[in-house]
């Protein structure tokens, strides 16, 4: 390729998606590329650098960004080279003194999605937006010997937000009960979406107590304890023959003169959920390329209920398994080695109510949630229904979603998820992907410590459609 000089120019195209309620067409000539080293012209709307990169935002383009109805600039930038290097590298985005991100470019993250405020071009003299890759945080760092593939579209960040909301679906449920399954593989089947897998919002937003009493003498913790906002906050009364829940969330704690749970910021925590989610989500996933984000969140479901309340139009899936089947799940070795080995029955028994009440604790918040969202955006789903009749509740799934497949599709898909045509080596008791065996809770359990789990779990088991009146009951 004809090598360019310092001074020589690659036009980019400034894309503007339709469904984001904008202009139909692009907005073209506001932002040209320019080397301040040396650039080969791969394409109309790619370069390629071992250099700075600036974007040219002239104060005539600017006055057009600044004069429509648009707020922020959109940066792809994508490093396909990388992919099975070893080694790593930061790339920086700025303008001027006002802005400045980076993100780390590895094997298995090689592109990132940058949001630049159109407004603070008003206040930048120089109007130059500057990509820089270096192999460390320092600015004057070695530049990295990649191609970067960088693109840029003008956007509406709050009508962006909302596109991307619409098209996600959160499935929430208790570690251990089929969200791979269901996330990553049925709702992700086919070309047309994308997983967010285990991001960590629930450790974030929905931090849990850690006090000492909590967990004294567990084991005879053997009743149900009703969790949720209400009960933590002290709007609904507990009965409980101990002084304190085994698990509640910290929010409930913030609630002084500055905390985010008191009633004067409670909308700001919302905007902030809502906001960290859906940056996230774009820069993980960008803007195109699919129909709809899965969230797959199994280990942070206890912040359910915040995560809908500020993502009203996404789609929520409330994921139920039998408790007493999570817990043979909890004490297979992919589960716990320690557990999956141990014969101390005093160290069973306390795992046993551990997990008991922290399934109740998941799936009530859960609960929650889809009984404060909009009906037809909620979904409650067993995970032995899925079992049992996979092809009628795919053909549901993919119908509510509104993502009707054809006759053939869904034996298509039924066949490539069934985990009876999963590779044997992969699936199994005590492995990371289990072979869905319901009711192995009676070989893996004592009767005694299945009578503990009834105890404890009973009233959301048969909530949920789940019987406890068996020989060990």
């Amino acid at each position: 390729m004809e090598e360019m000089s310092t001074d020589a120019k690659v036009r980019l195209q400034l894309g503007v998606w339709n469904e984001l309620g904008g202009p139909s067409g692009t907005i073209e000539d506001f932002v040209e590329l320019r080397s301040s080293r040396t650039a080969r012209s791969i394409s109309s709307n790619v370069a390629e650098t071992t250099g700075n990169v600036e974007l040219d935002l002239s104060s005539g383009k600017a006055a057009g960004l600044l004069g429509s109805s648009f707020d922020h600039l959109l940066i792809h930038i994508v490093c396909p080279g990388i992919e099975g290097r070893r080694d790593g590298f930061w790339c920086k985005v700025r303008l001027g003194e006002e802005y400045a991100r980076e993100a780390y470019y590895e094997s298995d993250r090689r592109s990132h999605n940058f949001l630049v405020p159109i407004s603070l071009l008003a206040s930048n003299e120089a109007r130059t937006l500057t990509v820089s890759a270096t192999l460390n945080h320092e600015d004057e760092g070695p530049p990295v010997d990649f191609a970067l593939n960088i693109q840029v579209a003008a956007c509406r960040q709050q009508s962006l937000f909302s596109s991307i909301a619409r098209s996600s679906v959160f499935v929430f449920s208790t570690a251990r009960s089929g969200s791979t399954w269901l996330g990553s593989e049925i709702l992700c089947w086919g070309k047309g979406a994308r997983v967010v897998d285990e991001p960590g919002y629930g450790m974030l937003f929905a931090p849990l107590q850690w006090d000492a009493e909590r967990y004294f003498d567990l084991a005879e913790c053997n009743y149900y304890i009703r969790s949720g906002l209400a009960y933590e906050t002290g709007l609904k009364p507990r009965s409980l023959p101990r002084e304190i829940a085994v698990f509640d969330r910290a929010n409930a704690e913030l609630q002084g003169p500055s905390g985010l749970f008191n009633i004067a910021y409670q909308q700001h925590f919302r905007r902030m959920v809502r906001s960290a989610i859906l940056e996230h989500a774009i820069d993980v996933w960008g803007v195109s390329g699919y129909r709809r984000l899965v969230f797959k969140m199994p280990n942070e479901s206890h912040a359910a209920d915040f995560i809908a309340a500020a993502l009203p139009e996404a789609r929520i899936i409330h994921l139920a398994r039998d408790g007493r089947d999570v817990l043979s799940s909890r004490f297979g070795s992919f589960g716990s080695e320690i557990l999956s080995a141990t014969k101390n029955e005093a160290l069973r028994k306390y795992a046993v109510s551990f997990f008991s009440h922290f399934w109740n604790f998941q799936n009530d918040i859960i609960s929650d949630a889809c009984s404060a969202h909009a009906p037809e955006r909620a979904m409650f789903i067993r995970y032995e229904d899925l079992r049992q009749d996979l092809r009628s509740s795919v053909f549901k799934l993919y119908e509510w979603i509104g993502a009707s497949l054809t006759d053939q599709q869904i034996e298509t898909l039924v066949k490539d998820v069934s985990l009876e045509n999963a590779p044997r080596d992969e699936v199994g008791y005590g492995k990371r992907r289990g072979d869905g065996t319901v009711g192995r809770f009676n070989a893996i359990f004592s009767g005694e410590e299945i009578k503990l789990m009834n105890k404890i779990m009973g009233p959301s088991l048969t909530r949920y459609g789940y019987s406890v009146q068996d020989e060990n009951a």
